[in-house]
Parts: C-alpha cells; sequence; structure tokens
C-alpha cells in the first residue's frame, strides 16, 4: 500500500532551557528531528532523550509530554496518513546523514510557507525523501540506487520546477 501524507504542520522552533510541553493526546504522527541540543520526551508513559542528529517517531493517537532543560532547536513535522507504514520505526532514530536530511527539511520547510505552485506534491515529494532516509537509518540497509539517482537529480535542478512525472521519465519510471 502507498503511504499517502497529508501534511498537517511544519515548524522550525527554537525552544528556551526549560521548555517544557505538558502531557497531551496526538491525533497525528509526530517526527521531531532535534538540529541542537535535546529534548526529554515521554510518550504512552515511555521515557527517552533525543539528541542532536536524532529524530522523535511519535505514533498517532499517543500521548507525549516533552521537556528541554538545556533549550533545543527543533524541526517538527505533525502529519496523517491514509496507509500504512509498512514497517516500524523506533522512537528516536539516529539520522544517518544529518547535512542531507537539513536539505530535504529546509526544502519541505520553504515549499510548505512559500506556497509555489503544486507546493503539496513538492512537499510530498520531500516527505517520502525525508521518510526513506529514516528507513535506512533505521534498518541499516544500503541506499536504494533508484532513490539516490531520484534525490541528485532533485538536487541538481532544485531552482527548476520539476513534476513526479519528469522525474519518473529521467528515471524510466512509470
Amino acid at each position: 500500500n502507498l503511504v499517502d501524507p497529508y501534511i498537517y504542520r511544519i515548524t522550525w522552533d527554537h525552544r528556551d532551557p526549560g521548555w517544557s510541553k505538558p502531557e497531551e493526546y496526538i491525533p497525528h504522527f509526530d517526527m521531531t528531528f532535534v538540529i541542537d541540543g535535546q529534548a526529554d520526551y515521554w510518550c504512552d508513559g515511555e521515557h527517552f532523550t533525543v539528541r542532536e542528529g536524532e529524530c522523535a517517531f511519535l505514533p498517532r493517537n499517543s500521548r507525549r509530554r516533552i521537556r528541554s532543560a538545556n533549550g533545543c532547536e527543533m524541526i517538527v513535522l505533525y502529519f496523517f496518513l491514509t496507509g500504512e507504514i509498512p514497517f516500524a520505526f523506533d522512537r528516536c532514530i539516529r539520522v544517518r546523514n544529518m547535512n542531507l536530511m537539513l536539505y530535504y527539511l529546509h526544502s519541505f520547510n520553504n515549499a510548505w510557507w512559500l506556497r509555489p505552485e503544486h507546493y503539496l506534491t513538492e512537499c510530498q515529494e520531500f516527505f517520502y525523501l525525508i521518510l526513506n532516509e529514516l528507513t535506512c537509518s533505521t534498518v541499516h540497509m544500503p541506499p536504494n540506487p533508484m532513490v539516490e539517482s531520484a534525490k541528485d537529480y532533485i538536487f541538481q535542478h532544485y531552482a527548476e520546477s520539476i513534476s513526479a512525472r519528469q522525474l519518473a521519465e529521467q528515471l524510466r519510471l512509470h
């Protein structure tokens, strides 16, 4: 089944020392990348710490609480799915290539807030690239050559308007 995301919100947050978010129910998925500092999470009663270069992946319909004693910088992505993720993520994922992930997140954030033509398609494409990178980080599998070719093409032609159809034609896919 194809994972079809509905992006609810993306934010780039700077949290001051002592910041906290009280326990709350989250009906959506929460994917939070810590860029600097660290944050303590409690998800359904389980405690874990997310540090710089890591991602917290919280399932929908869970209860979460967050605290950052020393402050942190994070990129937060809330989303829903019409399909199911066909694999399980750990609650805390060490991102194997944070520079690449930051490029995806920055590009996603720009498309989301600037809203160019076809921005939702662009955001979904970056979502798939982010999900792929997290998958490779989690299961320690070698990168998919087709995905790597797609990433290279997007990186080389980012300033241009790229459609999913153009990318597929470039990669000889349908």
